[in-house]
């Protein structure tokens, strides 16, 4: 069960950061 918890809390956070990047580079590309 805890397995289960870590790979969700890992995607979660890639996601997280995946977006974040994303928005970063749309943000320099509005400059």
């Amino acid at each position: 069960m805890l397995i289960y918890f870590v790979i969700t809390l890992y995607t979660f956070k890639s996601v997280f950061l995946l977006l974040i990047n994303i928005n970063a580079l749309a943000t320099n590309q509005e400059k």
